[in-house]
């Protein structure tokens, strides 16, 4: 219970080992006292509180260590107790006393930093009894903020900071969502921007209306007001700038003229159309507020026409990314409304085949070019009407997929999130009209005709019989296995070997165009085949199970012909890269080419070598997906080398973007800075996505390995916060445009987006998975030769390379598949089998010595990617080779003083310990713990951080055997909280500024967690450390960063 006592502080105990401790707990619990205590016994010890209070802020005797954050905090707290329990007759003298210290340049700046909080906290209670001093300490602050140019501490900023509130944001939401979605894209310095610029603009749009606005100040009321706004200012504008236009007449599903949604259209005022970037920002946003909002009210279903003004949008000619982000906007809506997907779906089925019709007219037609047309839609016209159809039909029956188990299983099985989609998922099904088997009929025709059908019409034909088939696959093996024979024989005819006259030097753009296309729809079609008819319990990329079982839908000899027909997609890629080599010169020369029908961008903005891009990535999708155990050993082989060269070698690029980056690369601003979308090749895999059943790949994930957000480094962050940071490091974005089927995304989900990366990309995306499945299907003798090629290779290209970026994107992507194998080896393969591929001496050193550069690493993305594959790879070692780690990793602390270096051998220790175990590392447990203990003193924030994030996982990991450290650690954590140079905004200039991404606070506030874990059920017992954890808890509850 508080006494008088705890108002009086022991000075014999300043100045001494564990004063810092004991000041902290003396001021906590006089905090306690004057809060709790009558106000009879605070006053007698009010006059000599008063002075040990304002000698702690100001450091004078016998309290000279500075007063750190913790320290001011606790004495601005009791300082506003006693003023307002006590007497304030001592407030005037108090308030003088710390002003002439904050304006005394002599003074140290921790003090005059103490000073200045202290009379802010002061003046913001108790401000209107002190007015006298406002003169005074304006000008103060002003002269301050002005001169000083050392600690950002001593900065006073006035910040002006309008808050708007929930209420006023819902009120005014139409005038914000024109704002962000209208005025800011239309600007000039936006629309001149490139692709990549346009990409991140909507993006960002999309993160202030989704992440900072509908999901925190929205109320429901809000949020169908919100939905309302988006249709009735955007959409239906403009679809009256379209659907009555001379130009452009895309029907609507019904029928033109036909429905109220087009009536009311009619009656709208003409306005100037919105832009497709705006078009694609309100979509996305209404396809999020109609997953936020669960089953739909009636007025919304109403104003989208039962969906239909979606439909027309995704029909439209507004391109590829409006039509995508429409129909991912329509599968909400589906989602949310599923009693309307019969009527949806059999809308879409008849526009498609009127649309189908036209399309055999245009054929004729264009046959004889002599026939009139006039009366006839544009083939473009048709074209976007039919892909609008057929996407949406595919978009809703993907909504369909389940796994083949969990068809046949009743929703019993699922319990919280995982039931209600089951539940969602059984209702579609029964709202799905029986027209299956008919829209496959219109595919298989559809596809056959193109025979016979001019190139264009062709090509049409072609992608929209595909994305059925796409869209079918989802409907498992009780669809699919009774039609098995007839989508063999599509895969069969559209996937030949390729022949000698496939490299005829006279085939022209619009051939290729067609022959890379179809190969990469029909591969496309196969991935959704393999991905929702092939994932049975117990399954793996290696293809382990018995696939000679008659009720598999994949059997042996199913995989057999597959894999031939992937092999022959593949072999006329790389004959399309033979003839694209022959045609491209060098574009520095001047007798080089002015034009090249290879770089010429269609409509959709994709050249050839984007499609082939396509191809090659749905190729290597595919073989990840059916596995490899009837995949030849020569194939295998193939496969590792093609893939280990795209993304770590320098013999394929996919566009001549090297030969341009080269030569301007005295303008080199780091790999992550980079804004072309290509970024000299580097992968763009999401650290988040990591494989099934791994528990511990979010814990280790730094804030610079791709696609972190607000799990970085085990932070917690602001969603908002953390979308816009992870929009700033990243240099490649994905636009619904870069492949309609989104087929190179990782696995289907509830998401109503998914944003595939542009195809260079995702073709080294899809390489690396494709490479890491492969090395853990080998065995030892196999996948030593695998690793030991990446290494050979990108050392090769690291060595002859003059382009810095490469040589950076080549050592991140190789780094990145030598994790994915290691995450894929300790828990997909199992133990047991990760220890045959990557426990022998040979594989462990040659990877070790790779990842050591790595690891000492200026960039954050090596170093956090490269520890992880080091404590993955200790976990599948020997004793020995653990031991050896270490021990380099010591060694090189002590002889490496660059900060970067530190911080990654730091991280290394806490992956060695959070893969290997605190059992099996314990023999080191003293020697690692002595060596982040340092390293967690040092100012600098990236190495302090990263030793306390790293120390946090070696405590959790030591669990009960860290007992005999706990008492030296809680001094370090006393310690570490009171430096300045551990708080947000501490340490100098350019440290307060990279402190701001490293909160240390947080990383403490993880290592008191593990402390009080590893005490367990003995601090009960123990008064005294159970006394000191809480004061330090209670203190960092208090924290103004809500994260902490």
């Amino acid at each position: 219970m508080p006494s008088e006592s705890d108002l009086v502080i022991d000075q014999s105990k300043i100045g001494t080992d564990g004063s810092d401790i004991y000041l902290f707990q003396f001021l906590s619990g006089a905090v306690c006292a004057l809060k709790t205590l009558p106000i009879d016994e605070i006053k007698p010890q009010i006059p000599t509180l008063e002075s040990t209070l304002i000698s702690i802020a100001l450091s004078s005797a016998p309290f000279t260590t500075p007063a750190g954050r913790p320290i001011r905090s606790l004495v601005a707290r009791s300082m506003i107790l006693v003023f307002g329990r006590g007497e304030s007759k001592g407030l005037f003298d108090t308030v003088n006393k710390l002003l002439i210290s904050a304006g005394d340049p002599k003074e140290k700046d921790a003090v005059r930093i103490s000073a200045f909080y202290c009379i802010g906290e002061l003046m913001g209670n108790y401000g209107s009894q002190v007015m006298s001093f406002m003169v005074e300490l304006s000008i103060l602050a002003i002269k301050v903020y002005r001169s000083t140019s050392g600690n950002s501490l001593l900065r006073y900023h006035a910040l002006l900071a309008l808050i708007l509130g929930a209420s006023w944001v819902e009120s005014n939401y139409g005038l914000i969502l024109g704002h962000l979605a209208r005025d800011l894209v239309t600007a000039p310095k936006v629309t001149a921007g490139s692709k990549t610029e346009h990409v991140w603009t909507r993006r960002g749009m999309n993160i202030l209306l989704r992440d900072v606005i509908s999901e925190r100040m929205l109320s429901e009321q809000g949020l169908i007001s919100a939905a309302m706004e988006i249709v009735n200012t955007f959409l239906r504008p403009y679809l009256t700038s379209i659907l009555f236009s001379s130009s452009s007449r895309p029907q609507s599903p019904a029928g033109a003229g036909q429905s109220s949604t087009s009536a009311f259209i009619r009656q709208q005022q003409t306005e100037r159309p919105p832009s497709s970037d705006t078009l694609m920002i309100v979509l996305r946003e209404l396809a999020g507020l109609l997953e936020q909002l669960g089953n739909l009210p009636p007025v919304i279903q109403e104003s989208l026409g039962g969906g239909e003004v979606l439909i027309t949008v995704a029909c439209s000619p507004a391109g590829s990314g409006v039509r995508g982000s429409a129909v991912n906007a329509l599968c909400a809506f589906v989602r949310a409304c599923p009693g309307r997907m019969g009527t949806i779906m059999e809308s879409l089925y008849e526009g498609l085949k009127r649309d189908i019709t036209t399309l055999g007219t245009l054929a004729m037609q264009l046959s004889n070019s002599s026939s009139n047309t006039s009366n006839l839609p544009s083939l473009g016209e048709v074209k976007s009407r039919a892909l609008g159809h057929a996407y949406s039909m595919y978009g809703i029956y993907t909504l369909l997929a389940t796994s083949p188990k969990a068809a046949e299983e009743t929703s019993t099985a699922y319990t919280g999130q995982e039931q209600h989609i089951s539940l969602v998922n059984i209702s579609l099904h029964l709202h799905l009209p029986p027209i299956s088997p008919s829209v496959l009929h219109t595919a298989t025709s559809l596809l056959k005709s193109t025979l016979d059908q001019p190139l264009p019409i062709a090509r049409i034909s072609s992608e929209i019989g595909w994305t059925l088939v796409s869209g079918l696959m989802a409907l498992g093996p009780h669809f699919v296995r009774p039609n098995l024979s007839a989508l063999m024989v599509l895969w069969r005819n559209a996937l030949p070997k390729p022949t000698v006259r496939d490299n005829n030097s006279m085939v022209g753009k619009e051939e290729w165009g067609f022959l890379l296309g179809v190969r990469g729809w029909a591969v496309g079609a196969m991935c959704a085949f393999l991905r929702w008819n092939n994932n049975l319990p117990g399954s793996d990329s290696t293809g382990s199970f018995d696939r000679g079982a008659s009720k598999l839908v994949v059997t042996l000899d199913i995989s057999r012909r597959l894999g031939t027909l992937l092999s022959n997609a593949l072999g006329f890629a790389n004959l399309f890269i033979t003839a694209q080599r022959e045609e491209v010169q060098d574009p520095t020369s001047p007798t080089g080419p002015t034009t090249n029908f290879f770089l010429q961008a269609d409509e959709d903005g994709h050249d050839l070598q984007a499609y082939e891009a396509l191809l090659r990535s749905h190729v290597h999708v595919a073989f990840a997906l059916l596995g490899f155990a009837t995949t030849t050993e020569s194939i295998q082989r193939e496969l590792i080398t093609s893939t280990t060269s795209l993304f770590a070698g320098n013999t394929y690029t996919g566009s001549v973007l090297q030969v341009a980056i080269a030569a301007k690369e005295g303008s080199f601003r780091g790999l992550w800075k980079v804004e072309d979308g290509y970024a000299y090749g580097v992968n763009s895999i999401d650290s988040r996505e990591g494989i099934e059943g791994d528990s511990v790949t979010l814990a280790m994930s730094g804030p610079g390995t791709p696609g972190a957000t607000q799990l970085m480094a085990g932070q917690q962050r602001d969603v908002g916060e953390a979308e816009i940071e992870d929009l700033l490091s990243k240099p490649i974005l994905g636009s619904p445009e870069n492949d309609p089927l989104s087929l190179s995304s990782a696995s289907v989900t509830t998401k109503p987006f998914v944003d595939p990366v542009p195809p260079a990309t995702a073709v080294v995306n899809s390489s690396i998975d494709l490479f890491s499945a492969l090395v853990c299907a080998q065995d030892s003798n196999g996948a030593l030769k695998a690793l030991s090629g990446l290494i050979d290779t990108a050392k090769v290209d690291k060595s002859s390379s003059s382009n810095m970026g490469r040589r950076i994107a080549v050592t991140v992507n190789s780094v990145w598949a030598l994790l994915l194998s290691l995450r894929m080896a300790t828990s997909r393969v199992g133990a047991r089998a990760g220890r045959e591929i990557f426990g022998g001496a040979q594989v462990g050193n040659i990877i070790s010595v790779f990842l050591k550069d790595a690891i000492l690493d200026p960039d954050e993305n090596l170093r956090g990617a490269a520890s992880e594959a080091l404590g993955r790879l200790s976990s599948l070692s020997s004793s020995t080779f653990l031991g050896n780690q270490i021990n380099n990793l010591v060694k090189e602390i002590v002889n490496n003083r660059d900060p970067y270096a530190r911080a990654g051998c730091a991280s290394a220790f806490g992956a060695i310990y959070v893969y290997a175990g605190g059992v099996a590392a314990q023999a080191y447990l003293k020697t690692v713990l002595n060596v982040l203990m340092s390293l967690a003193n040092d100012p600098h924030p990236v190495v302090h951080y990263w030793s306390l994030h790293a120390l946090a996982h070696v405590i959790s990991a030591s669990s009960l055997s860290y007992g005999p450290f706990i008492p030296s650690t809680m001094t370090l954590i006393f310690k570490l909280y009171a430096l300045d140079t551990h708080e947000p905004e501490g340490g100098t200039v350019a440290q307060a500024n990279a402190s701001g991404d490293l909160p240390s606070y947080q990383a403490l506030c993880r290592i008191v967690d593990g402390v009080i874990s590893a005490i367990g059920p003995e601090l009960q017992d123990s008064t005294r450390t159970r006394s000191k954890i809480e004061d330090l808890v209670y203190e960092l509850l208090r924290c103004e960063d809500e994260t902490v």
